[in-house]
């Protein structure tokens, strides 16, 4: 039998399944639902449980359906065409614990209204998350840590990129434009991301090099951020391998409502005067402005975005155009359609290194380098289509097409390349039980290249997934799942992997919770990492049509505890052990010739520890955290080549990571101003890829921020980045960016 004989079987078996499960629900119910389903709806009222002021804004959601709502000016809420049956309602709103209300009856053509009051929470981040089981589960019952960043530390802090947001996410950082969790990344320049990028839990992955387009993605219209760290391949499949970040925009307002955000800012003089070099004033600037609204049933968010810079270094220079839109349509109460557009472009210039071996001119590229640039497009389309089958079977379609274009205008080359990405994606919610709930699907994506440098490649993924959370008692909570992946590039190799999970999470408490997994990830390399054929700077890169895929099994235990005068602490041991991964190997010495090869075996095994602290609410809030990471190569060593020492002699230390990171932040709020600094400290890297004999300084930044509210419909903010004009280097002979100002007018009419 062969190996696609065998997928079609699964996806058969998974579709199966389902209608095994949507047939064997409850005669009853069954018998309800053909009889022209009777309905019922829902009402009630949502309220701080102290000041028992109302809370508008606050989602209501029947869990294991993709029924939902939100509360009005007054607090109030109303849900009609309620399938009849009994619910598990959850009512949550940013700075508050979640209301459960479970067993609740929905009657035929009958009105059943609930009351919640809520408490606030010692932290202002929403408690309610998507990403770690693709359904919906309060942070508490995640088995594996997650992170949550609310749109309102994004707008508080002022970020202006999406980069500067996770910047200071506990267990994070970023080298250059790939982003690390737990130091799952390291730094690769042209290789595929390690952790996989969701846009309203689609794949914003590229479809050729497998990184992340951070300019695609509007830093003004995001609702929150979700952060899971640790292997999400079960249910996510390639690209998860070091973790999942699910940015999740804005949905439309029920209100006509208009955004208006304007933001300029300059860059100060470097630290040593010999290294300025030009007069002039470096400057940026940015413009957003967006209209949302609701007509009947459908809403709609319009947004028009555009960012110049003329950068603090020379080839830093970039001008940036977005059109973002966001559609929702309700067909019933049960029944909506979602649809995001997403469209980008970008001409930057290139800066692959300094001028110079030393810091002489680290502002300055290479003469003939100056002038290189990129231009290059971005078209995102997202379709999800959610219904309910029955009144414990949901059913979500997702539709995609990621598609990019760019061209290097080089001294030495002028390549391109034009890709689109195609993803379909089925899935199921069901509750068999009250303490039961399954989440299971299939998925279909297909990459196709036309470029200079990779030739006309494709690749083909297949998938199914299956996840079941069993609540055995109030205390406990057991997860199990696995996914199956086929991953065809062109008639070259076919791999497949099985990604298999398991998740424990226990309260003793109310106010703690251990949690416990173990699950494998993988990545599939990107069609740059296998057919890449290229001249850049003098370097030659050529393709390897044996790379095969990267993997790692992940192991984590944790403790998370409210503790009081609104403190939260979380704690967390990890390890991960990968297999294959995807570092750049010497082809030949003359010319100097490089290609990506499965090299390392390696462990990244550590200790993740925060503490936040809210102790007067709504005023005050601290955070702190700890990264502990032990990242070593695993095997015999080998000499290597490096553009410093021909015969390198490496450590054990995996490159671009550090053993110590710390991160955190004050921000107190005193009337209409708030007011704060985030700092954060990455201890020297032991270990780098190109110059390793490069003179290697800690990362320490501290940025402060301040947001004046004018009005209730004005505010204007300032912030400083890298307030103390710090000199470090996050990859080799690439000045970080000096100290610069910020300052931000936002308006809402």
């Amino acid at each position: 039998m062969n190996s696609t004989t065998k997928m079609s079987r699964l996806v058969l078996a998974v579709v199966l399944f389902a209608l095994w499960g949507f047939a064997n629900t409850g005669r009853a119910a069954f018998l309800s639902f053909a009889n022209g389903g009777k309905r019922g709806r829902l009402q009630g009222t949502v309220l701080d449980a102290q000041s028992r002021e109302p809370l508008p804004g606050a989602n209501i959601l029947l869990k294991g359906t993709t029924m939902g709502t939100i509360s009005d000016a007054e607090g109030r809420f109303r849900l009609e065409g309620i399938p009849a049956g009994r619910y598990t309602i959850v009512v949550s709103v940013i700075g508050y614990q979640p209301g459960v209300f479970r067993d609740v009856r929905i009657l035929p053509n009958q009105t059943t209204s609930i009351r919640a009051e809520l408490r606030q929470t010692a932290i202002s981040a929403p408690e309610i998350i998507v990403t770690a089981s693709k359904s919906l589960q309060r942070v508490q019952d995640s088995p594996i840590s997650v992170a949550v960043i609310p749109e309102t530390q994004i707008r508080q802090t002022n970020s202006v990129t999406v980069q500067d947001v996770l910047r200071f996410t506990p267990g994070l950082y970023t080298t250059a434009d790939q982003i690390n969790i737990r130091g799952s990344t390291g730094y690769s320049k042209g290789a595929g991301s390690r952790v996989l990028v969701l846009l309203d839990g689609v794949p914003a992955i590229a479809g050729d090099t497998g990184g992340i387009n951070w300019d695609a993605i509007p830093p003004t219209e995001i609702e929150k951020i979700e952060v899971v760290k640790g292997a999400g391949s079960a249910l996510y499949g390639s690209n998860a391998l070091g973790g999942v970040i699910n940015i999740i925009t804005r949905d439309p307002s029920p209100v006509p409502k208009t955004r208006l955000r304007f933001s300029w800012g300059f860059y100060d003089k470097p630290y040593f005067d010999s290294w300025r070099y030009t007069a002039r004033l470096r400057n940026f600037h940015s413009l957003d402005v967006s209209h949302s609204r609701t007509a009947g049933k459908l809403g709609m968010l319009l947004m028009f975005g555009q960012r110049k810079s003329t950068g603090y270094h020379q080839n830093g220079q970039y001008r940036r155009y977005n059109l973002f839109g966001k559609f929702h349509y309700r067909f019933s109460s049960e029944s909506h359609l979602n649809l995001l557009i997403d469209w980008g472009y970008d001409d930057h210039g290139n800066f692959l290194t300094w001028k110079g071996p030393a810091l002489n001119h680290p502002l300055e590229v290479p003469p003939e380098s100056l002038g290189d640039s990129i231009h290059s497009g971005k078209f995102i389309f997202h379709a999800t289509y959610k219904t309910m089958l029955r009144n414990n079977l949901a059913l979500i379609l997702k539709s995609s097409l990621y598609h990019n274009n760019w061209r290097d205008y080089f001294h030495d080359n002028n390549d391109y390349a034009k890709t689109y990405k195609t993803q379909q994606e089925f899935q199921f919610l069901f509750e068999p039980g009250k303490r039961h709930s399954m989440t299971f699907g299939g998925e279909w994506v297909y990459h196709q290249t036309h470029s200079s440098l990779f030739s006309n490649p494709y690749m083909l993924d297949l998938a199914a997934y299956v996840q079941d959370v069993f609540q055995l008692s109030d205390k406990l909570r057991i997860t199990v799942g696995g996914r199956f992946d086929r991953h065809r590039v062109m008639r070259l190799f076919t791999e497949q992997q099985f990604s298999p999970k398991f998740g424990l999470v226990y309260h003793p408490a109310p106010a703690a919770a251990l949690r416990l997994s173990v699950g494998k990830g993988f990545r599939a390399a990107s069609i740059a990492e296998i057919f890449t054929n290229t001249l850049v700077s003098g370097f030659k890169v050529v393709p390897n049509l044996n790379l095969r895929a990267e993997s790692v099994w992940s192991f984590e235990i944790g403790w998370h505890q409210m503790l009081p005068a609104r403190v939260m602490l979380d704690v967390a041991l990890f390890q991960n052990r990968y297999r294959n991964m995807i570092e750049p190997k010497l082809a030949s010495f003359i010319p100097p010739a490089f290609k990506l090869d499965n090299l390392v075996r390696s462990r990244i095994r550590g200790l993740e520890w925060q503490v936040q602290s809210n102790p007067v609410p709504q005023k005050l809030y601290l955070q702190l955290s700890y990264t502990y990471l032990d990242a070593v190569k695993l095997g015999k060593l080998h000499t290597v080549f490096t553009l410093d020492d021909p015969f390198y002699q490496p450590t054990r230390a995996l490159p671009y990571r550090p053993r110590h990171l710390i991160q955190g932040g004050i921000r107190l709020k005193w009337h209409a101003l708030t007011t704060g600094i985030d700092f954060r400290y990455l201890s020297r890297f032991e270990e780098v890829l190109v110059y390793p004999w490069d003179h290697r300084v800690p990362q320490k930044v501290l940025d402060a921020y301040a947001v004046f509210r004018l009005s209730r419909k004005h505010e204007f903010s300032f912030r400083a980045n890298n307030l103390l004009n710090y000199n470090y280097v996050e990859v080799e002979r690439n000045l970080a960016p000096i100290r610069h100002f910020i300052f931000t007018l936002t308006s809402s009419f």
